[in-house]
């Protein structure tokens, strides 16, 4: 037995599971075999189809997730298999295996599961909606259409506990994805369907979605708003056909929202439209209030092609007031937007008693690739992560 699968059997005893039981030799001989199969992926079925009919539930779920990590298919039935067991705990982690494993010819028994009477945690009534978001064939992306229209063959307690892990997860489904029942529900009373549904539309630069997010923007909820702010990029305004100066206009605004998470998602759209016009108030967040609204404030300002942008970013490493996080970040904006005085910072880096900064020097000089004299000192260098960073 390997360092570490005897590492992996203690960590997969220690846990619920009470001290008794996690010393019990016959426990270990059960794990050990089906961790060992793991760490190498190897699909050895015979092990595995002892472990699935173990009396010990943590042996039967230690079993299923192994089957999915290693991904062979073979183990497919077996999955299908533990489907039914009596533990809510390994039923749970079969359509999270079966999610992992992305086997088309289990969407059946995953549906006809679902479909059942008896009971089933919420646990894994959300597992399955994952896993057949994440097989992503037609069956799958019918059956969560029917979810989310409300059609579906399927009791309406058990489609309520299906509906916010199949919107947030629906875009997995690719093409597939039934968008125009998202943005029914971009719309929802419930703020929390409301992100979930954005968060999956936004994602997949639906077409149909533009106009939700937009008006997402304006939501009275802040996980809404931060959401919307957060996919409302370059790519999303083509991919939806939304007017740019429309959208740039309305994430301006959202500069000054009073929730932190949507200033910090707000200032990164933007900064996809590179219009440096903008510059000027994305400068006025390097004072925020909230530390990471001045870190993407940097970054975004990396991405403008500005002078007053360039002379903002250079300035930080002079503000009293800057975090290292900033200067850190304003080490790789300045090699995007002013190689000069890349060329006046970066040497002050490469010669400083903190391993972080001279790795990060390494990284934004390599981008300029002007001289490879530096990158071979760092091979010389006593710490292996700055060695690592010039390699």
């Amino acid at each position: 037995m390997t360092t570490r699968t005897i590492l992996l059997v203690a960590a997969a005893l220690v846990g619920p599971a009470s001290r008794a039981a996690a010393q019990d030799p016959a426990q270990v001989e059960a794990v050990a075999p089906l961790l060992m199969a793991e760490d190498r992926r190897a699909f050895d079925i015979a092990a595995f189809t002892r472990g699935i009919n173990d009396a010990d539930p943590l042996v039967r779920r230690t079993a299923i997730l192994g089957i999915g990590r290693i991904g062979d298919h073979r183990g497919t039935p077996l999955l299908l298999q533990a489907l039914n067991d009596r533990d809510p705990d390994v039923v749970a982690n079969a359509f999270f295996a079966l999610g992992l494993m992305n086997d088309s010819s289990s969407t059946v028994g995953i549906i006809t599961r679902l479909r059942a009477g008896d009971s089933l945690s919420a646990g894994a009534i959300a597992e399955a909606a994952t896993a057949l978001d994440r097989i992503a064939d037609a069956a799958s992306a019918q059956f969560i259409n029917a979810v989310l229209t409300g059609s579906g063959e399927i009791a309406p307690a058990r489609e309520d506990l299906l509906l916010p892990t199949a919107l947030l997860d629906a875009w997995r489904l690719g093409k597939l994805m039934p968008a125009q029942a998202l943005v029914h529900y971009a719309a929802d009373t419930s703020a929390d369907l409301r992100w979930r549904s954005m968060y999956s539309l936004g994602r997949m630069s639906s077409p149909v979605g533009g106009r939700a997010l937009l008006n997402g923007l304006r939501d009275q909820v802040p996980v809404v708003r931060e959401t919307a702010a957060r996919w409302l990029n370059r790519a999303f305004a083509d991919s939806a056909h939304l007017a740019p100066p429309a959208v740039k206009t309305a994430l301006s605004r959202a500069l000054t929202d009073d929730a932190a998470g949507v200033r910090v998602n707000a200032v990164g759209a933007l900064a996809s439209f590179a219009d440096s016009t903008f510059a000027g108030v994305i400068v006025q967040l390097l004072s925020d209030g909230d530390p990471n609204v001045r870190v993407a404030a940097v970054a975004a300002l990396g991405r403008l092609h500005s002078s007053i942008a360039a002379r903002a970013i250079d300035q930080v490493f002079d503000r009293r007031d800057a975090t290292w996080a900033m200067r850190a970040t304003a080490m790789a904006a300045l090699a995007r937007a002013d190689t000069a005085a890349l060329l006046r910072r970066a040497p002050v880096w490469l010669a400083s008693g903190d391993f972080r900064e001279r790795a990060l020097a390494l990284d934004s000089w390599s981008s300029v690739a002007l001289d490879g004299e530096a990158f071979t000192k760092a091979l010389a260098e006593p710490d292996a992560r700055v060695q690592d960073a010039g390699l």
